[in-house]
């Protein structure tokens, strides 16, 4: 039988939205500069 934090990491998922279409990695590139500030690392 699964534990509880099995069934709470099972319901939580279903929390996730699914992508309709395949995703690629032009999806997650951006045209923009990419800069670091001292603080963020």
């Amino acid at each position: 039988m699964p534990d509880t934090d099995e069934l709470l990491h099972n319901e939580l998922l279903q929390l996730v939205p699914k992508a309709e279409a395949k995703q690629s990695m032009k999806d997650f590139k951006s045209d923009q500069e990419v800069r670091w500030c001292p603080g963020c690392g």
